[in-house]
């Protein structure tokens, strides 16, 4: 008994296998650097939405919605969401979100430095 897949299948998948794994296309993958960016966006996502409880599409929608909106703006989001909402945000919001943003900026600035990058 011959185990794997069937010859026709191996035929159809072998040229796309070889042209997945040529130099060329490898070595342009190097620096992509999007896996850390895209566990980020999806840890965001589940601090909004509980695993453990069941909701519905309504709610995922509005926790991808919320997650993305922060992952590309920050904190001021909040702000920028209240406002079309039509809801004046308070000093304390206001002031929040920009501490945190900047801190945000701070910490990936940090981290983007040569030094740290190398002690880590």
């Amino acid at each position: 008994m011959v185990r794997g897949l069937p010859l026709d299948a191996i035929a159809k998948l072998k040229p796309i296998y070889s042209s997945l794994s040529e130099e060329s296309l490898l070595s342009r993958c190097l620096d992509g650097k999007t896996q850390n960016q895209n566990e980020a966006l999806n840890g965001m996502f589940w601090e909004r939405v509980l695993k453990g409880v069941f909701n519905g599409t309504e709610v995922l929608q509005l926790g991808i919605y919320d997650a993305v909106a922060h992952f590309n703006i920050g904190c001021q989001a909040t702000v920028k969401i209240l406002e079309e909402l039509g809801l004046s945000p308070g000093q304390y919001c206001l002031t929040e979100s920009q501490k945190a943003d900047s801190v945000r900026v701070f910490n990936a600035n940090y981290k983007e430095q040569e030094v740290n990058k190398c002690q880590r």
